[in-house]
């Protein structure tokens, strides 16, 4: 789970990254959002590539930029347009389909920008991918007349043997944890596979919770918040191959509760309406067609639905919106779960 500024982006043609001033004139003890970049960072040449059929557009910059979400801008004629929003991967990538209304304006070299919090933080010139050429075919001969043929002897068939199986990766087991100040929680089973933190904090310091890797490094950010932190349940996302050895938590004068539990035991909905305040995991059962699911969220914080496949793996982003919110969206084929993150919000959803 990723808490991040609602963030605008567009493209243009150098690599600059200026960061808001409202965050660099702020003390220390001001709050940080758990998607802000360092004051100092700048895009390493980012590129902007447009697909050949003119109807998607790939944006890269850096992995310091991974989760931020930001407004694609382009130059026809002498003005910028808006694109539209994307979230970057954890590589600082992302892929924005083309409203069909701009697809025929759009081509290579156009002047594009990136932009974050309402400042340039990239651009670049566009470039566009070469059409794919199909093979050349062989000239078609005559079939050869085969000779006369001599039946081998019958061969009994080889046994059918079954086919390899890979074992199911365990989901993690129940693990609850609590304390004060700065700790760091390894897990008594590592996690394979993704799974749900809940967690709670009372203090009015920094409070942030990291996700750490079997090397020790930070793999995801839970919580990066000041103050009193209320019960909320996060998805931790973990790489495909890679496990969670446990937690790294940030608290000073804040006591903690943290609380790991597998997926399976994710509250359930498969029909209707349903609501909650705060963040929260929920089971929406097997979406084998696409399905309308209606969204809306009372708050000031951030508000970000993410669409999770069977794997636990975030794969399609639904929202990402700042404060009150209210819209009809596509849950797409291969949802299983949904993860909601409405910090000190209510939320409502409904599907049909």
């Amino acid at each position: 789970m990723r808490v991040s500024f609602k963030v605008a982006a567009a493209l243009m043609t150098a690599a600059v990254l200026v960061v808001p001033a409202a965050l660099t004139a702020a003390p220390a003890s001001a709050q940080v959002s758990r998607a802000a970049i360092s004051t100092t960072a700048r895009a390493a040449a980012p590129t902007a590539k447009l697909s050949a059929d003119r109807r998607y557009l790939t944006v890269n910059l850096d992995r310091r930029f991974r989760g931020a979400t930001v407004t694609v801008r382009v130059k026809l004629r002498s003005t910028y347009v808006t694109l539209g929003k994307l979230r970057l991967n954890r590589n600082g990538d992302g892929r924005l389909k083309v409203p069909a209304a701009r697809v025929r304006s759009m081509k290579a070299k156009l002047p594009t920008r990136i932009i974050k919090a309402g400042k340039t933080i990239g651009s670049a010139s566009m470039s566009k991918a070469a059409p794919v050429k199909p093979a050349p075919q062989p000239p078609i001969l005559p079939a050869p007349v085969p000779p006369a043929l001599v039946l081998p002897a019958p061969v009994p068939p080889a046994p059918v043997l079954p086919a390899p199986t890979t074992p199911a990766v365990p989901e993690v087991a129940a693990q609850d944890f609590m304390g004060s100040g700065d700790q760091v929680v390894p897990l008594a089973a590592v996690a394979a596979r993704s799974f749900m933190a809940t967690v709670t904090g009372a203090g009015t310091s920094n409070f942030i919770v990291w996700a750490l890797d079997s090397t020790g490094q930070k793999s995801d950010l839970i919580v990066n918040e000041i103050g009193n932190f209320p019960s909320a349940t996060m998805l931790v996302d973990v790489p495909r191959g890679e496990t969670i050895d446990g937690f790294q938590v940030t608290a000073s004068g804040t006591t903690w509760t943290l609380q790991v539990r597998p997926l399976s035991t994710a509250t359930s909905w498969t029909a209707g309406q349903t609501n909650g305040q705060g963040s929260t995991v929920l089971a929406v059962g097997e979406v084998t067609r696409v399905s309308a699911l209606s969204l809306s969220n009372i708050g000031s914080s951030n508000f970000i639905v993410w669409a999770v496949d069977a794997a636990g793996h975030e794969f399609d982003l639904l929202v990402n919106e700042i404060g009150n919110y209210s819209g009809t969206v596509v849950m797409p084929v291969g949802t299983r779960y949904l993860s909601i993150e409405s910090v000190g919000g209510s939320w409502a959803a409904s599907r049909s």
